[in-house]
């Protein structure tokens, strides 16, 4: 039997015979930045209580140098403070080996963790459900994801308005996930945005395998599924559209706009180099796109249709069509014609060396 007593927790365990342990924790008032120095905002355990028990000897519960969680019964509390809040907390059960898990968490401001933020962003709620088996969970030298099932919900606040809001399932590894957003101001994002630019609503549907995504700790965006659709209003009139799914690294793209309602110079401000560039843009139209997106390199190609366009007071034929290629690293070419008039042009990188 022991006891210990640490300024600020406390603990307590019991070993009844060489088969049989039990265990007690519970701590207050933990300050966590000491342990994890890039946490940019005060975070503490402000209470938490854990209970193990098992029926396993220590010499069992060690087997080859792994824990086996076979008789481990066990179940605890924690509530964590962010920002001196009481914001996040979380319940779990564990017997024989299985666990399941529960966290919730309330009003998160973000800003303190991401200070290039420009607007308030909050998570305003979230919740998370977990179980699997540990066992499964920790066998190999890497996580094994297969078994392990859960879902949940987050709900995010941007400059004080509910706009963002996400569900997952996780189920043997597989996990869908959706991602709604609505009437999001883009202004403050983007500084050069002289007109009012608003994401009115938006939604990615994902999928895919947790393993085959987190393959070699790197990102395999191959194993992603997605498809979703955009829609941007500028001057409270309807301005971009489009419609998008994803799949082995492609992402096919359907698109229509109002380009006169397009922020065009505000755009071309971004981008260096501005005495290549004319001090100003009229462009008016509207234009359809469908084509394919390479993840991978950024190869970009596809059907392009304008119709009424005009340039700068230079008005085309009432329909022009044709094909846009991009490859960042060989050239740029677009070729639309109409009966009569044709717009072509061939953009390649400068590889002269001196």
């Amino acid at each position: 039997r022991s006891l210990c007593d640490w300024s600020s927790d406390v603990c307590s365990s019991d070993l009844i015979n060489d088969s049989i342990f039990k265990a007690n924790v519970a701590a207050e008032e933990v300050a966590l930045n000491p342990f994890i120095p890039n946490l940019t905002v005060p975070v503490a355990l402000k209470q938490g209580q854990i209970s193990l028990s098992g029926s396993v000897s220590v010499t069992q519960l060690l087997q080859g140098d792994k824990f086996n969680f076979a008789g481990l019964k066990g179940n605890g509390n924690l509530r964590l403070a962010v920002n001196n809040q009481s914001n996040i907390n979380s319940e779990f059960t564990i017997n024989n080996s299985i666990f399941k898990a529960n966290i919730s968490a309330g009003e998160v401001g973000l800003n303190s963790f991401i200070p290039n933020l420009t607007v308030p962003v909050a998570l305003k709620q979230g919740q998370i459900n977990l179980s699997g088996s540990l066992f499964q969970l920790l066998q190999g030298d890497k996580f094994n994801l297969a078994g392990l099932k859960g879902n949940g919900n987050l709900r995010l606040a941007v400059d004080n308005k509910d706009s963002i809001n996400s569900d997952f399932i996780i189920k043997d590894s597989t996990f869908k996930a959706t991602v709604s957003a609505k009437q999001i101001e883009l202004n403050p994002f983007i500084s050069n945005l002289t007109v009012p630019t608003v994401l009115k609503q938006g939604q990615i549907n994902l999928s895919g395998s947790l393993s085959q995504l987190l393959q070699d700790k790197n990102l395999n965006l191959a194993a992603l599924k997605s498809n979703g659709s955009i829609q941007l209003v500028t001057n409270n009139q309807s301005a971009f559209n489009s419609q998008f799914s994803l799949q082995n690294s492609q992402l096919m793209l359907t698109a229509s706009s109002d380009l006169s309602r397009l922020p065009i110079n505000s755009l071309l401000a971004q981008f260096p180099n501005q005495q290549f560039l004319p001090q100003a843009l009229e462009v008016k139209g509207n234009a359809k796109f469908q084509g394919v997106l390479s993840v991978t390199n950024l190869q970009l190609k596809g059907n392009l249709q304008l119709d009424n366009f005009s340039f700068n007071d230079r008005q085309f034929e009432p329909r022009l069509q044709g094909t846009v290629k991009i490859d960042p690293s060989k050239a740029i070419s677009i070729n639309l014609q109409g009966k009569q008039d044709i717009i072509a042009a061939a953009i390649k990188p400068c590889t002269y060396t001196h």
